[in-house]
């Protein structure tokens, strides 16, 4: 878990989800948001996922939103299908083009920012994680306790 010296307001954006509307990540502000960067055709995204899907249930009650930021290009089809089959019922906002993923420097999948109740960036994680039992679950635990 890298954690900022200085807390810096998250790159605020509008994105597509699989039902067909939008989501800003403005409207989110007083939530507790794991913003997961992935893709279908990333093997350890896709191993995650199932562990990820857990924890966010663990914790969705109090105010932890997991947002999967989806990386395939097309028009979600593909992400549809995929989350259809893997049972994965998680939001996810599509980013074809990359524009979402540029403004948070993502340079690796997967990579999971934590954004806190004020919108600030206040973890990053780089690659594959256990979530459940692992020390950046207790952090996050901590982290919506507070």
């Amino acid at each position: 878990m890298q954690q900022p010296t200085v807390r810096k307001q998250a790159p605020l954006f509008v994105l597509k989800n699989l039902r067909g509307g939008s989501t800003a990540l403005r409207s989110l502000r007083g939530k507790v948001v794991l913003l997961h960067f992935w893709a279908t055709w990333c093997p350890s995204c896709r191993h995650e996922l199932p562990r990820i899907e857990r924890f966010w249930r663990r914790y969705a009650d109090q105010g932890v939103l997991l947002l999967g930021v989806n990386a395939d290009r097309g028009d979600g089809a593909k992400v549809g299908d995929f989350m259809r089959e893997q049972r994965l019922r998680f939001p996810v906002l599509l980013d074809p083009d990359g524009s979402v993923r540029n403004r948070y420097a993502v340079r690796a999948l997967p990579t999971t920012y934590i954004i806190g109740r004020a919108g600030e960036i206040i973890g990053r994680m780089i690659g594959e994680r256990e979530w459940l039992g692992s020390a950046a679950s207790r952090w996050i635990a901590q982290t919506v306790a507070e």
